[in-house]
Parts: structure tokens; C-alpha cells; sequence
């Protein structure tokens, strides 16, 4: 307690020297000198960056803004400090309108510069305040009058899967959207592509929302698409498939050793039972062993069920022995 009581009287002390009539004549004309820089420092001329919103008025039902304009306009005012003030803390500039009757024409893309709708602001204005550059320097937009068509939607990449896995399908819901545009820039469209996904690995199957590839001057509806990444794990299989000879003359046979051959791929864990031999074709060709004195051919897979990669065939190739064929 003792403690305390001597603590608080040291502090009491110290603040009694420092809060003196002098020290308290010093705060005054700190702040009187700060005000008066303050005040000269208004009084200067400076320029701030200021933003207002833009509003597409007059469109009839029919009318259909295939790429809108800006969304805001960015602009600059020069002005003394003290009137900058109120614009960024008091005053509220209005919303620019753009008359669509006014505007339209027959081309369906319109271009304002920036510096005439800007002119709408300057009835509230301060007289000294003037307007500078802006951003954009020029406003436009597209539209056309419900002129319309159905285009497949379609993919430019393709997805990857972890090692182990592999993508066994992707589908697209829906599968075309509908286009608005100009006649001339209507009949390039033949596609409307998905936006690509930034590269990554699948381990599991994936949905999502994707947004279509804007076009300048085009509309899709809808903008975005729902992707379904359907993703199995890998396994490994073997199946015995036998050897088929092909072109082969009705007076010749072929006797194969052995005469059929092991068939390792890997597929889907989802498809491992619905893939058999009958879905591989393993061929000997007539003409290539014409002319063959080794008594040994490579075999030829002819067919291949989708889903199936990383074929090996054990052996690669076989003993052949041409017979003719018994007369009747």
C-alpha cells in the first residue's frame, strides 16, 4: 500500500512541472499555427479522382443489350482544397442517363465520349470546379432487337486426373444456349465455349459452374453452364483373346501358337466387370505373311472398347503355321 501512495505522488509531481502556464501557452499556438497552414493549404488547387454511375434509360421490351457499357465513370475535378472536400465528404454527385432513343442506331453499337456525358454533371458543379480527364474516355455498348439463334456449347480443354485415376466423362448441362447478336456477328457464331478452368488434378468427380467465354457484341443465355467431371480410379485387367486371321483365301487356315493371347489394360474401377475379351479384336493379316519366312508375326489390335488404356499384349507377336484347306 505504501507502494501506491508513493507512486501516485511521483506521478502527481512530474505532471504538475509539465502542465504549467508555459506548456499550455505552447499548445495554443501550435494549434493556432496548425490552423493557419490548414487554411492556406485549402486555399490551394488540387485534383482528386471522383466516380459516378452510369444508367441506360428508354429501351423498349424488345431491345436486348447484348454487351452492356460500364457499370461507373471514372473522372477527375480540379478544384481549390476546401471545395474538394465537400465533393468527397458532403456533396453527392447524380447518376449520368443515357437515352437509348437518342443513341441508337442502325449498326447496334453506339459510341459516347466520355467528355459530353460528363456535361450532365456540370449543373452541380461549383462554378471553379472544372472537369478533367476520363475513364474511360469512351463509353460504349451493343444491343440488337431479339435477333437470336441455338449454339452448341463446347470445350477447349481437357481435364486431368491424379495419377490412378482417369476422367471417364464430362458432361455439359444445358448442352446449347442461345445467342443474341447483329446479323453479320450472328453468323460466325457457331459455338459458344466454356471458360477455362485453371489446370488442376482430379481425385474425385467434380460440379461446376462455369461461365461462358464472352464474345464483344454477343449475348449468351444462359452465361453460365453446370460441368459434371466424372472421375473412376484406375485398375488393371487381363483378359485371353483370340486370334482372328483376316483376307485369308478359302483354300488357306492359319494355326496360331498360341492361339490366344493376354490382353492387360487398365480401366475404370466402375467398368472392370462390364469389359470382357469379346470386346477386343486381335487380328492376323493374310498379305503381311505372304512374303514372311521368320515363321513369326506381330498381332494386330483391331478393335479397342473406350475407357481402356495402357494396352499390352503377352506375346506381342506368335508362331503362325499356314495349312491348305482340305478338298471335299
Amino acid at each position: 500500500m505504501r507502494f501506491v501512495r508513493t507512486t501516485y505522488r511521483i506521478i502527481r509531481i512530474c505532471l504538475s512541472k509539465v502542465l504549467n502556464k508555459q506548456f499550455l501557452i505552447f499548445l495554443f499556438f501550435l494549434g493556432l499555427s496548425g490552423a493557419f497552414w490548414l487554411f492556406l493549404a485549402l486555399d490551394e488547387e488540387y485534383e482528386i479522382k471522383m466516380e459516378t454511375r452510369l444508367q441506360l434509360q428508354g429501351m423498349g421490351q424488345n431491345v436486348v443489350i447484348t454487351t452492356e457499357p460500364p457499370a461507373t465513370l471514372q473522372f477527375t475535378l480540379r478544384d481549390r482544397g476546401s471545395t474538394l472536400l465537400r465533393y468527397l465528404y458532403g456533396r453527392s454527385l447524380p447518376p449520368i442517363s443515357i437515352d437509348f432513343n437518342q443513341v441508337a442506331n442502325r449498326s447496334g453499337h453506339v459510341r459516347l465520349p466520355a467528355s459530353e456525358l460528363l456535361r450532365q454533371l456540370n449543373s452541380r458543379l461549383e462554378p471553379g470546379t472544372r472537369i478533367g480527364s476520363a475513364q474511360p474516355d469512351t463509353v460504349e455498348f451493343y444491343f440488337n432487337y431479339g435477333l437470336s439463334k441455338r449454339v452448341p456449347v463446347r470445350l477447349r480443354q481437357r481435364f486431368r486426373a491424379a495419377k490412378e485415376y482417369y476422367v471417364s466423362s464430362v458432361d455439359i448441362e444445358p448442352d446449347s444456349v442461345t445467342v443474341y447478336a447483329a446479323r453479320p456477328q450472328l453468323d460466325t457464331i457457331y459455338a459458344a465455349y466454356v471458360r477455362p478452368l485453371r489446370y488442376r488434378q482430379f481425385t474425385d468427380s467434380a460440379h461446376l459452374q462455369l461461365a461462358l467465354r464472352p464474345e464483344v457484341g454477343a449475348k449468351f443465355v444462359p452465361d453460365r453452364v453446370a460441368v459434371h467431371i466424372n472421375v473412376d480410379r484406375l485398375t488393371e485387367k487381363t483378359v485371353q483373346v483370340p486370334v482372328r486371321w483376316v483376307n485369308f483365301p478359302a483354300t488357306k487356315t492359319l494355326r496360331a501358337f498360341p492361339s490366344k493371347v493376354n490382353v492387360t489394360f487398365q480401366i475404370g474401377a466402375s467398368n472392370y466387370r462390364r469389359i470382357t475379351a469379346d470386346d477386343f479384336t486381335l487380328v492376323v493379316n493374310y498379305e503381311d505373311l505372304i512374303e514372311n519366312t521368320t515363321g513369326r508375326c506381330p498381332l494386330e489390335l483391331r478393335s479397342l472398347p473406350q475407357g481402356v488404356s495402357h494396352v499390352r499384349l503377352s506375346p506381342e507377336s506368335i508362331d503362325f503355321l499356314i495349312e491348305d484347306v482340305p478338298s471335299e
